[in-house]
């Protein structure tokens, strides 16, 4: 908390601490993450290797016009989740 002082640091400790957190989610095994969501009153559900199969395609190309690298990677690395279509534009706005 000592970064408090001012706006600036405490934007600067925000921002990592965020980073940090992204990075220790993204990097536990996929039962800990839906662990913690579920501790954490988030009900979202990972879809199933069938499901992804069927959205794959529509994922791949989401992930080609961000212009992110994952797009050949989706079944290997990533998780998704099936998450209620009001709460969507909150989560990306964050």
């Amino acid at each position: 908390l000592a970064y408090c002082r001012s706006e600036e640091l405490r934007r600067w400790f925000l921002q990592n601490e965020l980073e940090l957190f992204k990075w220790r989610f993204v990097n536990n095994p996929p039962e800990d993450r839906n662990g913690w969501l579920l501790a954490h009153g988030l009900k979202y559900q990972a879809i199933s290797r069938e499901e992804l199969a069927e959205v794959r395609e529509e994922l791949e190309q989401t992930c080609r016009a961000r212009d992110r690298n994952e797009a050949g990677a989706l079944g290997e690395r990533m998780e998704h989740y099936r998450v209620p279509f009001e709460e969507v534009i909150d989560l990306v706005r964050q």
